[in-house]
């Protein structure tokens, strides 16, 4: 990881000013004092050699400057990340697709390659959501993050990102063969980490989602089933909520066993108003009211 010219320059300045000395000081014998004003200002960025005679008079090894640097650098991203999510949660697509922008248009500063392919991704999708691109033209950009070549476990697992955000778009404009084959994909793939785990039991719930909405209710039970056994396996209770509904919901329109279909719906309600989904738990009892009606008209 490279030094910052800014973020270096800010470091010295600081560690001299901490020493009380002046730039004529600290230049003093190593190179002139304009030099340490355009380094501090970082319009400059030192020679190695430079760089070494100001670490001895300021009384920091090299590795001091790698290491500091290299943790704010670090620290910028995962701010920017923990942002970025933080607005994926609320579905804020209009600040994120700010901050998208400012990121990736920016010229100066420190750049991630793995935080910019990130951004591009939320670009692409908070266009769409935001209706300043097309579902066309969102499949496309995402297709085009994919056509890179990814190594690392972490730029794999963005891919698998990325596929689920392309099968959802397609989904959602009833490209529905499309987008079963890409979800398919995702379950196929083998990647030894949490992240790539909870992303199956979203797709599981997507699938099922989708096999509702193609009005394949058995298919949509099954996959809410496997969601539901692998969620409770795993002690992973992100997605479970959302499968015990699927499930409920799907065994309803089948004219599966009521009692079984109130159990799912229960299992749901129980799991919202411990997280305090006000959204959703809304959603369940109008779907537990509709049970309760059809229950009433059989019995009578």
């Amino acid at each position: 990881m490279s030094l910052n010219s800014k973020i270096l320059g800010e470091e010295i300045k600081r560690i001299r000013k901490s020493k009380r000395m002046t730039q004529s000081e600290l230049s003093d014998g190593i190179c002139t004092q304009a030099t340490i004003s355009g380094i501090e200002s970082g319009r400059t960025f030192p020679s190695i050699d430079i760089l070494y005679y100001l670490s001895l008079r300021l009384q920091v090894s090299m590795d001091y400057f790698f290491e500091k640097i290299t943790f704010r650098q670090e620290q910028y991203v995962n701010e920017t990340y923990s942002y970025a999510e933080q607005l994926v949660k609320q579905d804020n697509f209009k600040e994120l697709l700010e901050l998208t922008n400012f990121e990736l248009n920016r010229t100066s500063g420190y750049k991630d390659p793995s935080l910019d392919l990130y951004l591009r991704w939320q670009r692409a999708i908070c266009s769409y959501e935001l209706k300043e691109a097309t579902w066309e033209q969102c499949v496309c950009q995402l297709q085009n993050l994919l056509d890179s070549n990814h190594y690392s476990i972490k730029q794999q697992f963005m891919n698998i990102r990325i596929k689920n955000s392309m099968a959802n778009v397609l989904a959602n404009n009833e490209k529905y063969i499309e987008a079963l084959s890409i979800f398919n994909e995702i379950l196929n793939e083998e990647i030894n980490m949490d992240g790539y785990h909870r992303m199956r039991l979203k797709v599981y719930f997507n699938l099922s989602k989708l096999y509702y909405v193609m009005e394949d209710y058995k298919k949509s039970h099954h996959y809410a089933l496997e969601g539901i056994r692998i969620s409770l396996k795993m002690e992973d209770l992100s997605v479970l909520g959302p499968l015990y509904v699927q499930a409920g919901q799907s065994l309803f329109r089948q004219k599966g066993n009521q009692k079984t279909v109130s159990t799912f719906y229960d299992n749901a309600l129980f799991l919202f108003r411990l997280y305090g989904r006000e959204d959703y738990i809304q959603v369940v009892e109008k779907l537990i009211d509709m049970l309760d009606a059809k229950c009433s008209v059989e019995r009578n």
